[in-house]
């Protein structure tokens, strides 16, 4: 339905499937790829006539417009606005939209829908679109104040996670707004599972890899300090901490001892770490072994790393591990407390990390001997891979 003007053609129902699904310049691998297919499958959005999606380019009013419409099934109604006549391609979503309380136009009764739409208009349209209500007091973003005329959207948008902003903290509200980013928008609008962060931290098989992250701001219920051999104080959750002192327990009756190295870790103490190592090794190596912030494991209060007293301090995590008496029982015993060993060795294509045999993950008792019986790893069981 897009004019050649803007290098797009219309296209109907019967073949925009086709043509939406097989995008040129669109990669199994870009980050967008799912949810512009998944709206591409539902005959909402389409692309370009020499097959191309757009990657990059920004949408303007009038497409977004067109296909938020479409996506909503509104009847085709004639504009009002002062620069959309009746022979403007998308006149007829246009009109529609704006009767349904949607868009809203300039005060000079424009609507300029060939100029791009910024970043806080696409919240403020879906906002209007879904009738959403926001769970959230203070700012998510701090670019976006209270004074700001989307403030209310982009809160919305926020406490749902369709929007968790750049890894600046930043949401950029007046910037202009790509083809890819309106589709994630949108996805993440219509289907849940395309949101990017976490929104069940509390479960005991809660996934938790580099594809879905918690909020920076989650801290989890109970936690409490295991009584078992440690330095320091390190916290996991009540479920999680009580299953460790019964796994240390049955160590030590076979004449083993553990050590329980690193806990319970927030958001902030995470982004240290990990700075830390991307300093010494490069971004992309440092994230072979340790999680972005929200991306850790350690946040969840379900994870432990432990060691073995055989060991001198700088090998306790490490693999050697795996050599010592306590980390071939800890291979052999984990499941039975409850625990999986959450990147094993010859998965790593899968969980993203290079093998840990020291990272203990509580799933509990019944999805960790199904994980170790199978030989899997949580995605795999979860069917997330």
């Amino acid at each position: 339905m897009i004019c050649a003007a803007f290098g797009m053609i219309a296209l109907g129902p019967d073949n925009l499937t086709e043509a939406a699904t097989e995008f040129t310049d669109l990669s199994e691998s870009h980050w967008a790829e799912d949810e512009i297919t998944y709206l591409a499958e539902r005959n909402v959005i389409e692309g370009y006539p020499n097959g191309d999606f757009g990657l990059g380019d920004h949408i303007t009013r009038a497409e977004a417009t067109s296909f938020l419409a479409r996506e909503l099934e509104l009847t085709s109604s004639p504009p009002t606005f002062t620069d959309v006549d009746s022979g403007h391609w998308a006149a007829g979503s246009i009109g529609a939209a704006a009767d349904a309380g949607i868009i809203t136009g300039y005060p000079d009764g424009s609507f300029q829908p060939d100029e791009p739409i910024e970043r806080d208009e696409v919240a403020a349209i879906l906002d209007r679109a879904y009738t959403f209500d926001s769970a959230l007091d203070a700012p998510r973003f701090s670019d976006v104040g209270r004074d700001a005329w989307a403030f209310d959207s982009i809160q919305d948008l926020a406490a749902r996670y369709i929007t968790v902003g750049y890894p600046d903290r930043l949401f950029h509200p007046d910037e202009f707004t790509t083809r890819e980013e309106f589709s994630v928008f949108l996805a993440r609008t219509l289907n849940e599972s395309f949101t990017p962060v976490v929104t069940n931290p509390e479960e005991l098989t809660v996934l938790v890899n580099k594809e879905r992250s918690l909020p920076a701001d989650y801290v989890p219920a109970n936690l409490m300090t295991p009584e078992v051999y440690m330095f320091g104080t390190e916290k996991m959750k009540q479920a999680a901490g009580t299953a460790l002192e019964d796994l240390f327990a049955a160590a030590t009756q076979d004449g083993l001892q553990l050590i329980a190295v690193s806990g319970y870790r927030s958001y902030d103490e995470q982004e240290r770490i990990f700075q830390n190592y991307a300093e010494q090794y490069g971004i992309e190596q440092a994230n072979q072994f340790s999680a972005r912030p929200g991306e850790s494991e350690h946040q969840t209060g379900l994870a432990m790393d432990v060691s073995s007293s055989a060991l001198s301090s700088g090998e306790y995590l490490s693999t050697e591990f795996a050599q010592t008496a306590e980390g071939q029982w800890v291979q052999a015993h984990a499941s039975d407390y409850g625990f999986i060993i959450r990147y094993p060795e010859g998965k790593e294509s899968i969980t993203g990390y290079q093998y840990e045999p020291w990272h203990l993950r509580y799933v509990g008792q019944e999805a960790a001997q199904s994980i170790n019986q199978h030989s899997m790893t949580l995605e795999t069981y979860l069917g997330t891979e």
